[in-house]
This record gives structure tokens, C-alpha cells and sequence, in this order.
């Protein structure tokens, strides 16, 4: 509950837009080589060296390329707001890619690093089973681009790296709760510190106030004590023990 919370709190930040964009561009650059370029014509000769290793063929005319492929990448700049909903965006993006343009224009050196984005995200950001869907979700999105234009054995490995990558993101999970855990001990710690200091000065307060007042009491005593003991038929005396009595009660302020 609390990682969903602290998702909740999340916005699309800078540098998630930079991402998305830089990835969007990369392959909208690709596409167009792969559409107007060398590719294209090999694709139209029936070249077998140019297809994929599983074709599928084309629903669409391949210009359409360059409006459906970033649905693959665009959902990079919501992978840190809601990392479960972002990949699966970007996975039905490239089904539906393949659905309507086939296998031959897929671009596998943009989609290896958006899958590798969302397993990150996934495996620093989620917990328990969201953190196994995330990571389920972005190895799918390799899986199935590479296995359709390489052989199985290299889909694997880009599967593999796929994890791999989410396991560094599980590890920076790890140390970001370690760090947030002593950045709470450590204000506890400074609380503690200052309710003890302000304990301190409450007891000094209260010490130096019976302190005072037992002062005040002998000081009142002393001078009851020098207005008992005054004559009242000598002039002098009593004059001098009223200077005595002003004496003590300046001292005594």
C-alpha cells in the first residue's frame, strides 16, 4: 500500500519526456530508412535475407509505420507514475504494430532499451507480485519482438538482459529503503534529541524557581526579622535598622 501511495504521489518529470523522446525519435529515424531505404526495396524483391524469422504479412500500407510504432515508446513517460499500465500500453503498442504492419519494419534496437526502461522501473518502483508483472510484462516485450525477427537463442539472451536489468532495479529498491530507513532513524533520533533538551530546560526552569523562591523566603525572613528586633523609643537605632531593612530589600530584588 505504501508503494502504491508513493506512486500515486508521482508526476512525468523532465526527463521521463526526454526519454520517451529521444527513444520516439530513434525510431521514427529507423523507420524511415527501413520504409524509404534499402530495406524497403529488399522487402519488395521478396530478398528471404531481409525478411524475419517469422513473417507476417501486412495489413497495412508500411508508411503507417510512422504513426503506429510510437505507441511502442510514447508510454515511457507515465513508466515511473504507473509502471504496470505504461508497459502494458507499450506491449499492446507492438502487437498492434505487428498485426497491421507485419514483422519486417519492428525496430529491435529501440525496443530492447524501452523494455530495459519499464524493467527497471518496474523492479525499483513495485513490490511483490507487480514488481513479477512488471518484469513478466518487459521480458514479454522483448521476447516477442526479437523471437520474430532473430532466431530463439538470441530472443533469450535479450529476454535475459531484459532481467537482468530488472534485478539492478530491485537492488537500487533495496538501497533506496535502506537509505530512506535511516533518513527516518535519523530525524527520530533528532527529535528525540531535542524533546530530551527541552525536558532539560523545563527541569532547570523548575529547579531554578525553588531555588528562587527559597531565597525570597529568607531574604522576607531576615527582614521581618530586623523590623522585629528595632526599638521604638530610640530614634537613632530605628533609623539606622530602616536603612538596614532597605538595604536587605534592594539586595533582596
Amino acid at each position: 500500500m505504501i508503494g502504491s501511495m508513493a506512486l500515486a504521489g508521482r508526476r512525468i518529470e523532465r526527463r521521463d519526456v526526454v526519454i520517451a523522446l529521444i527513444l520516439t525519435a530513434l525510431s521514427l529515424l529507423l523507420m524511415y530508412d527501413n520504409v524509404f531505404g534499402g530495406l524497403a526495396d529488399a522487402v519488395e524483391s521478396n530478398d528471404p535475407e531481409a525478411k524475419s524469422a517469422v513473417h507476417i504479412g501486412n495489413l497495412l500500407p508500411r508508411e503507417f509505420a510512422f504513426a503506429l510504432f510510437p505507441l511502442v515508446t510514447l508510454p515511457l513517460l507515465w513508466r515511473r507514475v504507473d509502471p504496470i499500465r505504461a508497459v502494458s500500453a507499450s506491449l499492446a503498442g507492438l502487437l498492434l504494430n505487428i498485426a497491421l504492419l507485419g514483422t519486417e519494419f519492428l525496430r529491435c534496437g529501440v525496443t530492447l532499451p524501452t523494455a530495459m526502461f519499464f524493467a527497471f522501473a518496474a523492479g525499483s518502483l513495485l513490490a511483490g507480485r507487480q514488481a513479477i508483472a512488471g518484469l513478466a510484462l518487459s521480458a514479454g516485450l522483448t521476447a516477442i519482438d526479437f523471437f520474430l525477427v532473430f532466431d530463439p537463442a538470441t530472443a533469450v539472451v535479450m529476454t535475459a538482459a531484459t532481467g537482468v536489468v530488472w534485478g539492478i532495479g530491485r537492488i537500487a529498491r533495496s538501497r533506496g529503503r535502506l537509505v530512506d530507513e535511516l533518513e527516518e532513524r535519523t530525524a527520530e533520533l533528532r527529535r528525540t534529541r531535542d524533546e530530551r533538551s527541552r525536558m532539560e530546560v523545563a527541569t532547570d526552569r523548575v529547579r531554578l524557581s525553588g531555588e528562587l523562591e527559597d531565597l525570597l523566603h529568607r531574604r522576607l525572613g531576615n527582614l521581618a526579622r530586623l523590623a522585629g528586633e528595632a526599638p521604638r523609643d530610640d530614634v537613632d537605632t530605628a533609623t539606622a535598622t530602616l536603612a538596614d531593612i532597605e538595604h536587605e530589600s534592594r539586595r533582596t530584588l
